[in-house]
């Protein structure tokens, strides 16, 4: 009951909050957005959703745009102290990276090349969830 409580007095924040927030997929779609979000851009919430968000931007500024999309969703924007510690990176160094370093391969028990959809980073994604005793081995 707890719980649900405050799902519901963060979801009313998020909705009621004068800032416009979205939520958009790798490829800019609009997958969720707050009350102000949908008033920023002049349309009603159930229009907006699965539309591209590029379609607000103006022609001059899409290549900023396509830039910040590749940049927050390849990049490593924080790390934990043992993914770190293993990489013999500190955290400054763990931030420029990006997240799909064509250097680090990931592969199976077998020593097969993991698809990118089995990466950790993907995996997590997907499922919502941590992952838990991963093998990798480093180059």
């Amino acid at each position: 009951m707890q719980a649900e409580i405050a799902v519901q007095k963060y979801a009313e924040l998020y909705d009621l909050s004068p800032s416009g927030y979205y939520t958009l997929s790798r490829d800019g779609v609009i997958l969720e957005l707050n009350l102000s979000g949908a008033n920023m851009l002049g349309k009603e919430r159930p229009v907006l959703k699965n539309r591209p968000f590029g379609l607000f931007v103006s022609n001059e500024t899409k290549p900023g745009f396509h830039l910040f999309l590749e940049n927050i969703f390849n990049s490593i924007l924080m790390s934990n102290l043992k993914a770190s510690e293993l990489l013999g990176l500190d955290e400054d160094q763990m931030k420029r990276k990006v997240a799909i370093d064509p250097n680090w391969k990931f592969i199976d028990e077998l020593y097969h090349s993991l698809p990118l959809e089995k990466y950790p980073v993907n995996q997590i994604i997907k499922n919502k969830h941590s992952i838990h005793n991963f093998l990798f081995f480093l180059p």
